[in-house]
């Protein structure tokens, strides 16, 4: 059984009514729920059992779809909401205070290092 709409579920009890295997069908199922079995998301002989193994009766076919539609829309997940990241500011420096520059190094200074340490 699948989906939440009652008109398969409906051709689906109908069908079982025509089989000729009805008979062996609706004893092997009445003996497994007398033993305690639970039939969950099912029609077995023409009975509906639902996801929980209560059987749903043919007139209740509509209001169980609607149930199954409405808990199918509560379990989509909700997007989360991710906070606002903000920047850290230094809040004491004034905003037009100028960016302090590093002095340049030598030209040719770390070239000279390299070239000594690979000797």
């Amino acid at each position: 059984m699948s989906g939440n709409k009652s008109a398969p579920w409906r051709q689906a009890v109908a069908a079982c009514a025509q089989c000729p295997l009805l008979t062996s069908c609706t004893k092997e199922l009445d003996r497994r729920l007398a033993s305690g079995e639970k039939v969950r998301d099912q029609i077995l002989a023409g009975r509906l059992f639902s996801g929980k193994g209560d059987e749903i009766a043919p007139e209740m076919f509509d209001a169980y779809a609607d149930r199954c539609g409405a808990k199918t829309k509560r379990r989509k997940p909700k997007p989360k909401r991710r906070p606002t990241r903000r920047a850290a500011t230094n809040r004491t420096a004034s905003p037009s205070a100028p960016a302090q520059e590093v002095p340049a190094s030598p030209t040719g200074g770390q070239l000279t290092l390299f070239k000594g340490a690979v000797a």
